[in-house]
């Protein structure tokens, strides 16, 4: 009877469970790359931008007899502690306007005049 018990025991431990046969991991898909659809930024048609010498020279042989000329508020400017660390004329017609100069700020703040 002995025998009997322990045989069925031997034969329940080893019907036991196992354990499932671990799955594999899956396989990344290859990264994709997209097609560049908008090219290099810019232009490659650089014919409007001939006239743009003249254009300036035109609005700085043409300014406005005005009150506050951009050189004095820039001026002012300095004297108010605003210092800029570069200064020079923009296209005026962009804004409507007769004459225009930028002023840029040591950090990078932009201050557009124009008379």
């Amino acid at each position: 009877m002995r025998r009997l018990a322990f045989v069925a025991i031997c034969l329940v431990a080893s019907c036991g469970r196992s354990k499932p046969a671990p799955q594999p991991d899956p396989i990344a898909a290859a990264p994709v790359t997209a097609t560049d659809q908008i090219g290099q930024p810019g232009s490659t048609n650089l014919a409007p931008l001939a006239g743009l010498p003249h254009e300036l020279d035109d609005e700085s042989a043409h300014r406005p007899g005005v009150k506050v000329t951009v050189e004095k508020l820039f001026a002012a400017l300095d004297a108010k502690g605003v210092k800029l660390a570069a200064q020079h004329q923009v296209l005026a017609s962009a804004a409507a306007a007769s004459y225009c100069q930028l002023g840029v700020t040591p950090d990078t703040v932009g201050i557009a005049v124009c008379e």
